[in-house]
C-alpha cells in the first residue's frame, strides 16, 4: 500500500481508527455487512449495485480462485459512491485493502494529488498472491450508500508487474536506498509496453524526489535539480515523452498529464 493511503484513510474527517480497525474485522470476519458472495474465474468482471446498508457499511463480496505468486489487478469504479477494495486470503486475513485510484502520488514540495483517474471514487489495488487457493474481493462503500459500480479483477500483465513492483519498491520504508533497482524496474516496464505514458512520468518523479532530498540531506538551500543540465535532460525526455502519449491515449484527465505538463514548463524556463 502506498506509504500515505493508510495514513489518509486513518484521517479522514468522517472515520476515526476504531471505526477502521473494526469495519476491517468486520470484513475479515463476514459480521456487520451483506455479503453476496459468489464465485468466479479470471479475469472477473461484475457490474452490480451495492444496497444501502444500515449500518453504514455496504458491500458485494466475490470469491476466486488464485495461484501462489500470481499478479493481480483489481478495480472498483463507481460515479455514485465512494468506494473501497479489500482483499482476504484464503485463510480470511486481510491481504491488501485501498480506497483510492492508482497511481495516486504526491508532487514533492506542493503535496498536489497526482492520481490516474478521472474519479476519486474509484479504487484500485495490485497483488501478488502469496498462497494458492480461493481469495475473496469485496467491494464496499463507506458511507453505505447504495448505487452502481464495476468490479473488475483479471491477472496482471508484464508491464503493469513491472511498474507496481517500482511503485511498491518507491512506498518502502527505505527507497531512497534503492533508487537504482526502481529506475531499473520502470526502464523494464517502459520496454514492455512503450507506448504507456506512466512509466515515463513515474520515473521521472522518482529522480526529481531522490535528488531533492538529497539536496535538502546536504542542507544545500541553493541546489536546485534544474542546474543539472544532464539530469534536466532526462526529466524533460520523460515529461514530454508521458505529456505525447497521455494525449494519444486520450488520458488527459489524469493528474499526471497535468503535473508532467507543469514540469515541462518549470524546466524550460530554467533554460
Amino acid at each position: 500500500m502506498n506509504r500515505s493511503i493508510l495514513n489518509r484513510f486513518l484521517s479522514r474527517p468522517s472515520l476515526n481508527r476504531s471505526v477502521v480497525l473494526a469495519a476491517a474485522t468486520a470484513c475479515a470476519l463476514g459480521f456487520g455487512v451483506a455479503n453476496r458472495a459468489q464465485a468466479n474465474n479470471l479475469p472477473m468482471v461484475i457490474e452490480g449495485q451495492l444496497p444501502t446498508a444500515l449500518d453504514g457499511t455496504s458491500q458485494d463480496s466475490f470469491t476466486f480462485y488464485g495461484e501462489v505468486g500470481t499478479p493481480v489487478m483489481l478495480t472498483l469504479v463507481s460515479e455514485d459512491f465512494d468506494g473501497m477494495l479489500v482483499l482476504l486470503g484464503p485463510a480470511g486475513d486481510v491481504v491488501r485493502f485501498n480506497d483510492d485510484p492508482f497511481p495516486t502520488w504526491y508532487e514533492p514540495n506542493a503535496l498536489e494529488v497526482v492520481t490516474g483517474s478521472a474519479n476519486f471514487f474509484d479504487s484500485g489495488l495490485y497483488v501478488h498472491l502469496p498462497t494458492t487457493g480461493t481469495y475473496t474481493v469485496q467491494a464496499l462503500s463507506f458511507s453505505g450508500l447504495s448505487g452502481d459500480y464495476a468490479l473488475t479483477v483479471r491477472p496482471a500483465t508484464a508491464y503493469e508487474s513491472l511498474l507496481h513492483q517500482a511503485r511498491d519498491l518507491y512506498n518502502g520504508p527505505h527507497w531512497d536506498t534503492i533508487t537504482t533497482e526502481i529506475l531499473a524496474l520502470y526502464d523494464a516496464a517502459i520496454a514492455a509496453e512503450p507506448d504507456q505514458p506512466y512509466a515515463y512520468a513515474e520515473r521521472a518523479l522518482v529522480r526529481v524526489v531522490k535528488v531533492s532530498e538529497e539536496s535538502q540531506e546536504r542542507g544545500d538551500s541553493v541546489y536546485s535539480i534544474f542546474e543539472d543540465e544532464q539530469l534536466r535532460a532526462l526529466l524533460l525526455d520523460d515529461f514530454e515523452q508521458a505529456v505525447m502519449l497521455f494525449e494519444q491515449t486520450e488520458q488527459t484527465y489524469s493528474g499526471w498529464y497535468t503535473y508532467s505538463l507543469s514540469m515541462i514548463d518549470r524546466l524550460q524556463a530554467y533554460e
